[in-house]
């Protein structure tokens, strides 16, 4: 089976977490060859846009990008409904970005950017 890029991105969510321990030898190679890579842990495309997860931040960093967007969604929330356009516009997509476990630089900085 010829397998194109469109084979792995089908759901249509903002984004979409593939885990290689699921696939079949074929697939896993299929992809990496589609995508240019060589070996991956684990990848997100995010708007279509390939990103392998980040591995130049600590558990610290992200400790610390959580308590950032964390003390924000607190601050957005409690200003009542003028703070729900950046809370559910902007902060719990981050939110649900971090909670299914994506760790990439662009949800890092996206973060990090908050105020």
């Amino acid at each position: 089976m010829k397998y194109m890029r469109k084979d792995f991105v089908t759901n249509g969510d903002d984004f979409i977490v593939l885990e290689p321990d699921d696939w079949t030898e074929e697939e896993y190679g299929a992809f990496l060859k589609i995508f240019g890579l060589k070996e991956a842990e684990r990848i997100v495309i995010n708007e279509y846009k390939l990103e392998v997860m980040a591995s130049e931040f600590t558990e610290e960093d992200w400790t610390k990008a959580l308590e950032h967007l964390n003390f924000f969604i607190v601050e957005y929330a409690a200003a009542g409904w003028a703070g729900q356009f950046g809370l559910q516009g902007v902060l719990l997509p981050l939110k649900k970005r971090y909670d299914a476990g994506e760790r990439t630089k662009s949800l890092y900085d996206a973060i990090m950017e908050c105020n």
